[in-house]
């Protein structure tokens, strides 16, 4: 199936790294939960749209709700909210994937209106949860037009967005549009670190050299997330595994970069990029906190940057993972979708009235009782 994947990816315009086989298939195997529910659709023999879902199940008084979503951004568990809060997808923390989708041909879209009229006939899910679907795509105006009607609640929600840098011009012509204070920034933390003495960039691509880099990075990251160890994508260790096998497939491609700051052979910070067909996707970005003043972070992303855009790279997306300072570069964004389809059976409607009717006018009663 992987080759009929990629060769949908290759249709879409920048053949996204969080779309491609390589990253659901790992996804998958590390982190995924729940029963595969992979839907495709075929035409002369060939698959021309993948739906890459999932069915997790949720009980309640004894009663299981199942619940469809994409592989790759399935719901997080938390104590923080109540269970039918959590069992109606309202925890908006997302999973590692920026983004997720069909995927199909934009130029031949009736595969896809095929697939998801196939979804809609299925009895395999009662609450249907697409979460970080680009906001380009095509799925959530035919969602609206196939479940717009009184068996289901369907609700379309900005879910997040994604920020970006557009440098068509070059880096330095990029440097020059920036605010001032960010470039004094720029200039000013670039500065501290040439006075520091002694500091490379680092630039690494193949396989083995990724796979080998992995363990220091892991430790940079738990030194650097101290009291957030849960946060890192290398310190668990199923993701640091799902990270890493996704970097030796993607960089097998050529398309998997880390770059790294170092001193006397100490890494003082690391980035951790992917690169699409046409756009480079910055990740994820630790540093060594005893360097802080130095801001090696914010230099290091800004040293790939230059680097890449030397080779022809023109887009760069920052994601939504790191720091206030890198996402002030952002000069455009990509919003992200979140569609929500709940079907109106007796004990979905139940749970939805007592979340969403009952529950909130018992906090208002409570609220009056308190305040006597």
């Amino acid at each position: 199936m992987q080759g009929d994947w990629n060769a949908l990816l290759e249709k879409i315009p920048d053949e996204n790294p969080f779309l491609s086989f390589e990253w659901v298939s790992n996804y998958r195997k590390s982190l995924s939960q729940g029963k595969l529910f992979v839907l495709t659709a075929q035409q002369n023999g060939n698959i021309c749209c993948i739906a890459p879902l999932c069915i997790t199940q949720r009980n309640f008084l004894g009663l299981n709700i199942r619940v469809a979503s994409f592989i790759t951004t399935q719901q997080t568990n938390t104590d923080r909210v109540n269970f039918i809060n959590n069992l109606f997808g309202i925890d908006k923390r997302l999973g590692w994937s920026d983004q997720a989708g069909f995927l199909y041909d934009p130029d031949d879209p009736e595969a896809l209106y095929e697939t998801i009229r196939y979804l809609k006939q299925s009895d395999q899910w009662d609450i249907l949860d697409l979460r970080e679907m680009s906001s380009e795509s095509l799925v959530p105006g035919i969602l609206g037009q196939e479940f717009g009607n009184k068996h289901y609640w369907l609700e379309n929600l900005e879910s997040t967005f994604s920020k970006k840098v557009l440098m068509p011009h070059g880096f330095e012509d990029f440097k020059n549009s920036l605010k001032r204070k960010i470039k004094k920034n720029i200039n000013l933390y670039a500065n501290r670190l040439e006075k520091l003495g002694g500091v490379v960039t680092r630039h690494f691509q193949e396989e083995g050299q990724i796979s080998r880099l992995f363990p220091k990075l892991a430790e940079l990251e738990h030194k650097g997330r101290k009291g957030a160890e849960q946060s890192g994508i290398l310190v668990q260790t199923k993701n640091r595994e799902f990270h890493e096998a996704f970097a030796g497939e993607w960089g097998q491609r050529g398309r998997s970069h880390i770059f790294t700051l170092e001193r006397d052979q100490e890494i003082l910070s690391y980035t951790f990029l992917f690169q699409g067909k046409n756009e480079v996707y910055v990740y994820s970005t630790a540093f060594n906190p005893e360097y802080r003043d130095c801001s090696p972070g914010f230099n290091i992303v800004i040293e790939s940057m230059k680097i890449l855009a030397a080779q022809g790279f023109q887009t760069f997306n920052l994601g939504r993972g790191d720091g206030l300072i890198i996402r002030s570069l952002s000069n455009d964004r990509q919003l992200r979708t979140w569609t929500q389809i709940i079907k109106k059976t007796f004990l979905n409607r139940f749970l939805y009235f007592v979340e969403f009717r009952l529950r909130p006018k018992m906090k208002i009663l409570f609220s009056k009782i308190k305040g006597r």
